[in-house]
């Protein structure tokens, strides 16, 4: 999650880099790093006490062929303990016969719990290495370094001593010295493999409600980030584990790997299309210290836009996208800045497939240290569509049924049914590009409720109890309000926005170009919130872990 970390499959092979000379990429004078060193080295997220997220399917294709042709050595995702041991190595299916094990180091950077910039990811320390930004490097990171006997197949350990982000580079060439955790390089230095990894005291305490929710309800996780203090970022993402975890993503390369890999040479192949949830994210958010602006997005998201979105994020722009499949991946995120202990509400929608959601919650703090992460997992069954043959008596009320004649219980239960759509609109009237919600929470009384809301506003279409927009143009807005009960009844209510000029902050001369309107919801599964990548792209989509 936090840190993408998986245990290296040996079924793959990495022997297309075959570790001759034409292998290395020269960054500086003094340093050169394998092609492959930020491929192959692994953390193995059977580490006790580890919380772990199955990865997608999760391939690489570079000009030298296919590097990986299953999950690129992270089938799991992990954030660990600290105090525990984690076993780094390269795998059965990397070929090292001919790399150089003389003179071996393994250099530990652990992010500052107040450093504001990189390194976050082992790719930002080996650029800030290349373009030898030492002072820079001792400025955010504290290193630690030792001195290892290396054989290409051994196994490697780490103990992650307290909280937070962790990188790790294994050399050659016996040059890398630290001192009161400065880090200082003296001569000719092979990096040989990098690899990142997040550590947690303890994971958040989380419960869960209702325990088996059906499609359409919402969700709600009591979070408790037990080792946090003061204000907090809660993210919580639910996904369909079985679509997510048999989805294929490729990562394809068209040009030799190196630190200055340009994004324009990275195009990201994905056969999940679209989400299909809700998206509901709080002003003033920050995962792992990146800002979030306040965002709500329904309905339908592009996975291509959410690629994009944490590339630009990882400070890659101009990545391709390239849809190869027609999968929608039902998830739904939340996130809100409150106490350690609060709680978070998922939506999800009546249209998702019954069967087994994960769940993953992310909390983080002020500095890089304040991290607390759970998962689990939820089934989500709707229990109004059970067989209603051979009844065996009981009162008919085990849920609705299609009868034309509704005469299931006592008569009054089509009165009972009857919605009642209601809309509030905050603020009404509105400025220019400021955000308004649409609220239907008045929508139904306190013993019925409504199961699907939908909105038509301006020219789109859109779902969910709540839904907040923002206009870059001055006028009317017509409004219209469905909902619709399990039974099929319905009610509409229609209202109208109006947006004016703001007046107080529009300086006089000629009008500017109107900003674009932000369609896009917050990236889940994958998560970033993720983690991910979530991730979320994987939990590594869950998660974005670049500081602002």
């Amino acid at each position: 999650m936090g840190a993408t970390s998986g245990t290296a499959t040996p079924a793959h092979s990495l022997a297309a880099s075959d570790g001759t000379d034409d292998s290395y990429v020269d960054v500086t004078e003094n340093m050169s790093v394998w092609d492959r060193s930020v491929l192959s080295l692994r953390t193995d997220s059977s580490a006790s006490g580890a919380v772990t997220v199955d990865n997608l399917v999760l391939d690489a294709q570079t000009p030298r062929g296919d590097v990986s042709s299953g999950d690129l050595n992270r089938p799991t995702l992990a954030v660990f303990q600290t105090g525990n041991e984690v076993t780094l190595s390269f795998g059965d299916g990397v070929d090292t016969s001919n790399i150089p094990t003389d003179d071996a180091q393994l250099l530990t950077a652990h992010l500052e719990e107040e450093a504001s910039a990189t390194p976050t990811t082992g790719r930002e320390l080996l650029s800030e290495l290349s373009n030898e930004n030492i002072d820079n490097l001792n400025q955010n990171a504290s290193f630690t370094d030792k001195r290892i006997t290396l054989s290409g197949d051994q196994e490697l350990t780490v103990t992650p001593d307290k909280p937070g982000h962790y990188v790790y580079v294994l050399a050659t060439g016996g040059n890398l010295s630290t001192s009161n955790g400065d880090l200082e390089i003296s001569g000719e230095t092979t990096v040989l493999g990098v690899e990142q990894l997040a550590a947690q005291d303890s994971p958040s305490d989380v419960t869960v409600s209702p325990t088996s929710p059906e499609p359409g309800d919402e969700v709600t996780f009591d979070v408790n980030a037990t080792e946090l203090e003061g204000d907090t970022s809660h993210a919580v993402a639910v996904y369909d584990k079985s679509t997510f975890t048999t989805s294929q993503m490729t990562v394809n390369i068209s040009e030799q790997l190196s630190t200055d890999l340009s994004g324009e040479n990275v195009t990201i192949k994905h056969e999940i299309k679209e989400f299909n949830g809700i998206q509901n994210i709080e002003d003033n958010v920050s995962v792992f210290n990146q800002r979030i602006g306040e965002q709500t997005g329904t309905g339908l998201t592009q996975f291509g836009d959410v690629v994009s979105f944490i590339a630009n994020e990882g400070n890659v722009d101009g990545i391709e996208t390239d849809v190869t499949g027609e999968t929608t991946l039902n998830a739904s995120t939340t996130a809100v800045k409150a106490s350690p202990e609060t709680a978070v509400t998922v939506e999800t929608y009546q249209n998702w497939t019954e069967g087994d959601y994960r769940w993953v919650h992310i909390a983080t703090g002020s500095s890089s240290d304040a991290l607390q992460v759970n998962t689990g997992t939820v089934t989500i069954e709707d229990y109004t569509s059970g067989d209603d043959d051979g009844g065996g008596g009981g009162g008919g009320d085990g849920g609705f049924v299609d009868e034309p004649d509704g005469d299931t219980s006592d008569g009054n239960e089509s009165e009972q049914q009857q919605p009642n759509a209601a809309i509030a609109i905050d603020p009404n009237p509105a400025t220019v590009n400021e955000t308004v919600t649409f609220s239907a929470t008045k929508s139904t009384d306190e013993t019925q409720d409504s199961v699907d809301y939908e909105w038509k506003i301006n020219n789109g279409t859109f779902e969910g109890k709540t839904v907040t927009r923002t206009f870059n143009e001055p006028g009317e807005y017509p409004v219209e309000l469905t909902v619709r009960t399990e039974a099929g009844e319905t009610d509409t209510a229609t209202a109208t926005l109006t947006v004016e000029k703001d007046t107080e902050t529009e300086p006089d001369g000629p009008d500017q170009p109107d900003e674009p309107e932000d369609d896009s919801g917050f990236p889940i599964p994958g998560f970033g919130v993720g983690v991910a990548i979530a991730a979320l792209l994987s939990v590594a989509l869950l998660l974005s872990r670049r500081q602002t």
